[in-house]
């Protein structure tokens, strides 16, 4: 009784103390490196909920429209990485100056002005481990028009935070909901070289 008990603590505290702990990631445009884009593949920014309609009709996506209607009127914008006419990657950003809900540590935050929040990412079956990923999140860091662009990851997926450091997006820290020192401060410490593991 009492050894699955302390397994039942451990596994508790492990679920607990990784659930709710993402891996936080900056880059400005300055430390994007964009090797010259495949020829076949596009880039596509959608800042409101008719054009996106139309990009999921193309790719034959369902549009979830009360959801993305109301990103879209928080500032996010919808992002994809094609390669003739197949969608290869996507994902979203979220522009400053208003807070921004982080569901994997239940936060609502500040962003400031300078920067974006990259969220929700995909990338097609078809289309994995070929750079679109990596490709996708340059292009984003290079396009939505701020000096840092924020990313956040669960650290146990190492595909996502290797292509997001292949992208040229630095590591500053692991936080949860309790921890979480604020955007800005993340942008202090990427500035300044400090990380907290």
């Amino acid at each position: 009784m009492i050894i699955s008990d302390l397994i039942k603590n451990a596994i508790s505290l492990y679920y607990c103390r990784h659930k709710y702990t993402q891996d936080f990631f900056v880059a400005s445009p300055a430390d994007i490196k964009l090797n010259e884009q495949n020829p076949g593949r596009r880039f596509y920014d959608v800042d409101n909920i008719d054009d996106y309609k139309k990009l999921c009709e193309q790719y034959g996506f369902k549009a979830h429209d009360a959801d993305e209607e109301k990103r879209f009127k928080n500032k996010s914008h919808f992002c994809v990485l094609d390669e003739d006419d197949h969608f290869g990657c996507w994902g979203w950003y979220h522009k400053g100056e208003s807070k921004f809900y982080v569901l994997e540590i239940d936060k609502k935050i500040i962003i400031p002005e300078n920067a974006a929040v990259l969220y929700h990412f995909f990338t097609n079956e078809n289309y994995r481990r070929r750079g679109y990923y990596t490709e996708l999140l340059q292009n984003i860091v290079l396009h939505c028009g701020r000096n840092y662009a924020i990313i956040y990851a669960y650290g146990t997926n190492v595909a996502s935070t290797g292509a997001i450091k292949k992208a040229g997006f630095r590591f500053v820290g692991r936080y949860g909901h309790k921890d979480f020192p604020g955007y800005e401060r993340l942008i202090e410490d990427y500035v300044s070289g400090v990380v907290k593991n």
